[in-house]
């Protein structure tokens, strides 16, 4: 009967080793999920503000040789038309 005992309390001390030995690798793993979780996150949003930017950046450069390839130029003064109050268009 003692034989009996020493076996199971030998294979009750292991299960229970084991088990925590998984709970702390399902722990980490839980943990090392969470922390790629929020570093994706932060990627994403300097991905999304990188890509405006980029868009900012790129329409400006646009701008500026899309106007020089129309032959604009740039105004020195503005000058402003006044109106005597009289309306330019009506609508009938």
């Amino acid at each position: 009967m003692k034989f009996f005992w020493t076996i199971a309390f030998v294979l009750l001390l292991s299960l229970l080793t084991i088990y925590i030995l998984q709970v702390n690798g399902l722990t980490e793993e839980i943990y090392l999920v969470k922390e790629s979780k929020q570093k994706i996150h932060d990627l994403s949003s300097e991905n999304e503000s990188l890509a405006i930017s980029l868009s900012k950046a790129g329409s400006l450069a646009n701008v500026g040789g899309y106007l020089s390839g129309r032959n604009f130029e740039k105004a020195n003064q503005v000058k402003y038309i006044q109106n005597s109050g009289n309306p330019v268009a009506i609508n009938k």
